[in-house]
Order: structure tokens, then sequence, then C-alpha cells
């Protein structure tokens, strides 16, 4: 894996909108966790798990955000709950490993990654 290993979160509610969310105000009012994700998980179901067991380790549901492949497009699918936001938008973001563009994702999306993926 290169360097882009961190994927960041948040939980609680702020703009219930549902979605990709683009304002900078609405990820300013949030308390962000990033997980490092470790050389060596070079597959979906590593880093899927990597960060379930982080959000857990964190006091967080683990099963709020889920990463999955559809092997038929060769795209990653994105589910979040709970009020739950992930940012891709670090320099050191797991997004381009995972072919999502960068942006903010949030509560009730089921987004489907914008690029096949590099795994």
């Amino acid at each position: 894996m290169n360097e882009n290993n961190v994927f960041r979160y948040s939980p609680g509610f702020v703009s219930g909108s549902g979605g990709r969310v683009d304002s900078d105000d609405l990820t300013r009012q949030r308390q962000w966790f990033e997980i490092q994700i470790p050389a060596g998980s070079y597959d979906l179901i590593d880093i899927a798990e990597t960060i379930r067991i982080a959000m857990k380790r964190n006091g967080h549901d683990g099963e709020s955000v889920n990463i999955t492949a559809n092997t038929i497009t060769l795209k990653n699918v994105l589910e979040i709950s709970d009020d739950f936001q992930v940012v891709f938008r670090a320099e050191n973001s797991i997004s381009s490993v995972l072919g999502f563009s960068r942006h903010v994702y949030e509560d009730t999306c089921f987004g489907t990654s914008e690029y096949s993926w590099e795994l």
C-alpha cells in the first residue's frame, strides 16, 4: 500500500441531508477520529475489518460505516448510518485506494466509488 493510509470519520449528527457534503462548515463542527490503515492491508476485507475494529476501540458502533466491493462494477460501496460522516479530503486519505473522490460523505449514504478500486 502507498502512503494513502488514513481513514477519517466522525460520529454524531450535523446536517441530516444525507449523501455527499462539500461544505467546510459542516466538517468543522464535528469531532473527528483518524484510523491508520497498517501496511500489509492490501485487500478490502482487511481494510474494512481494520476500520470496524478501530471504530469499536474508539467506542463507536463498528457497523455504522461499512465498505464492501461490487465485483461486477469493480467499485466499492460505502454505507454510512447512525449520523456518521466519513471524510476523504486529507492528503493521505485512503480515498484513492478505495476509488472515492475527495469529499465528505455523511449519514444515510449508500455511495458507490467514483473510480474502480486499486486493490
